[in-house]
């Protein structure tokens, strides 16, 4: 699954905190998972089975449970689970993630990683029109990835684990072909 999808399921408070229980309590089954947060079995349901299918989660069913825990070789969902702690809230995380969750701005990325650039050669490598790039551009900047320099754009050094990991992986593993 592309990093945007992925991002964008990781984006929900919900979510995180279904990961941050199954940290503290591997292998739950839905009902005890929903019980845990309460939540209604069929959200909870919903929530686990979009975070396996982005591949954050793995299953298996004893009799007529369906058992979920976290994967464990996963580089997206360990730096997110690296920033819970004490000083972060969730909305910080979502906030980060949200960077990510447009695959033009995985574009714009890419394409900084290589060097800065003006914005009419941003528009023109990513084929994003200059209304769409401004607005990517926007979102880009207040999440603190891009940085605007007299007329060029550049990437910005994250201040946080997972913002780093977002954008190597970017780097490594999008392509211009994928937008």
């Amino acid at each position: 699954m592309q990093l945007w999808k992925r991002c964008r399921i990781l984006a929900n408070s919900g979510r995180l905190e279904m990961i941050a229980c199954l940290d503290k309590h591997p292998r739950l089954h839905v009902k005890a998972l929903a019980d845990r947060l309460g939540v209604a079995e069929d959200v909870a349901s919903k929530n686990l089975q979009l975070l396996a299918q982005a591949g954050f989660l793995d299953q298996e069913r004893k009799g007529k449970y369906l058992y979920y825990w976290l994967v464990q070789d996963d580089r997206l969902l360990r730096s997110v689970m690296n920033e819970f702690g004490p000083k972060t809230e969730i909305e910080d995380i979502i906030f980060q993630l949200t960077g990510f969750t447009h695959e033009r701005r995985l574009a714009i990325v890419s394409v900084l990683s290589q060097g800065m650039q003006a914005f009419d050669a941003l528009c023109r490598r990513t084929r994003i029109s200059p209304m769409a790039m401004r607005r990517q551009l926007e979102k880009l900047e207040r999440r603190r990835y891009v940085v605007c320099e007299g007329h060029e754009y550049r990437l910005a050094e994250p201040a946080s684990d997972l913002g780093r990991a977002l954008m190597d992986i970017t780097r490594s593993d999008f392509t211009l072909a994928q937008v």
